[in-house]
């Protein structure tokens, strides 16, 4: 748990900090972000961890307070990586394209 929190906390600090001043308040810029990486200690996997982290990071970019509307999430995995590649499956993420080397996979938030 302990880890987890921290790992949280470095995820969360990137969406404290300030507001460029070119962005307007008042307009809701739309923007896509990407998930590069995800991992956990062998002796937590299964416990759910990999989800609350994905689960409290698609939370943040969509309830931010700094006005913007996340629109999509992308991220890449290899190919060969077929336990991640269930899992974001499970998640609600769709192949957005492939090869042979890895899958990239698409998230669309208020459709």
């Amino acid at each position: 748990k302990a880890a987890m929190q921290r790992c949280w906390a470095r995820i969360s600090s990137i969406f404290k900090r300030p507001v460029q001043p070119n962005i307007q308040q008042q307009t809701k810029p739309i923007f896509g972000v990407e998930l590069l990486s995800i991992c956990v200690l062998p002796e937590y996997a299964g416990k759910g961890i990999s989800t609350e982290l994905v689960n409290r990071f698609e939370n943040a970019i969509l309830t931010n307070d700094k006005g913007l509307v996340a629109e999509r999430c992308v991220l890449t995995v290899f190919a060969d990586n077929l336990r991640a590649r269930k899992f974001y499956e499970k998640m609600g993420y769709e192949i957005l394209r492939q090869d042979d080397i890895s899958v990239k996979y698409v998230k669309y938030f208020n459709k």
